[in-house]
């Protein structure tokens, strides 16, 4: 009769422990399938931010490289009309060579090109003006940069300076893309080490259900296995960051 209870007694405090680490091993396991979603969303939310903005910064840099190109065209024609008028003959040559070659830097050239040669900006037309493409933009109309100073435009160019100014913004947009594409790489992995997490404690549940069918010390064994599997996927997930 002794021997009964004790067998009892044994099996009771079997299964109590059993249902405590099968517990625990369930609630592990919905923990790390929350969390895995959760930084799944985060890195699906990373990844459309870094598809956004590389378009958004496509769209701009060639935008910038078609006013880049526009300003040199620009800078090459206002020059062709500078060398006429240092060349001309005659002064009515020289002053309307003069003229157009004002009128191109001012109203043809981006704010960025125009302040790369360094003119006053009290002759640049703005691009929003309103009437931009009849009047000048806080100068009088018929007021034209100083001839001195378009001949010495000659020596100038258009430099790296420039262009860098003029694809910045673009250039900038692409870094924050490839930020936010590696920030949905790490959540990514962190999302993965949540569900191996989750696979372990799947194999805790194995193991420790299993541990019913035996009828000998063999199950103590066996829901040692499954113990140690939950300690150690606990005390994984104790290490990695949560959103919680």
């Amino acid at each position: 009769m002794s021997h009964q209870e004790g067998g009892n007694s044994d099996s009771d405090k079997y299964e109590v422990i059993a249902a405590f680490i099968l517990g625990l091993a369930a609630v592990g396991s919905a923990l790390a399938g929350f969390e895995a979603n959760q930084w799944g969303s985060t890195q699906l939310e990373a990844y459309g931010d870094a598809n956004r903005l590389t378009t958004q910064a496509a769209a701009e840099y060639n935008e910038a490289v078609v006013a880049v190109n526009n300003d040199f065209a620009a800078v090459a024609q206002a020059k062709a009309h500078v060398i006429a008028a240092r060349d001309a003959r005659s002064g009515a040559e020289r002053a309307q060579n003069l003229e157009i070659a004002s009128y191109i830097y001012t109203t043809m050239l981006s704010e960025k090109a125009y302040r790369a040669f360094e003119f006053p900006m009290k002759y640049y037309v703005e691009d929003n003006a309103p009437g931009a493409d009849t009047e000048r933009a806080g100068a009088p109309q018929d007021e034209d940069i100083p001839d001195e100073l378009l001949l010495e435009s000659l020596e100038d160019e258009l430099d790296d300076d420039y262009v860098d100014a003029m694809t910045a913004a673009p250039e900038g947009k692409f870094k924050e893309a490839d930020a936010r594409f590696k920030e949905g790489g790490k959540c990514d992995n962190i999302g993965d080490m949540f569900d191996l997490a989750g696979i372990a404690y799947a194999i805790s549940l194995f193991f420790g259900g299993i541990g019913v069918i035996f009828r000998t010390k063999t199950r103590w064994t066996v829901l040692g296995i499954s113990a140690f599997i939950f300690a150690a996927a606990s005390l994984f997930l104790l290490f990695q960051p949560w959103t919680l």
